[in-house]
């Protein structure tokens, strides 16, 4: 059987990424936000795609050389 995954919630998300909530709405209007579940009208979102939008999103820096 599947694990359901937990959903997070718009305030969640938010919370975690550091935005306002006005910020993740207009991030999955212009779909450039994380992955989202559309249930009975409302919005939600897996870990999995907060923690694959944050990974996507990371930038890796060369070192330094003096």
């Amino acid at each position: 059987m599947m694990a359901i995954p937990r959903l997070l919630t718009q305030a969640e998300v938010a919370d975690i990424l550091g935005v306002s909530v006005r910020t993740v709405e207009n991030w999955r209007e212009r779909c450039v936000g994380p992955d989202y579940v559309r249930l009975v009208g409302s919005v939600r979102y897996t870990e999995q795609a907060i923690e694959a939008y944050i990974a996507q999103r990371t930038v890796s820096t060369p070192p330094r050389r003096w």
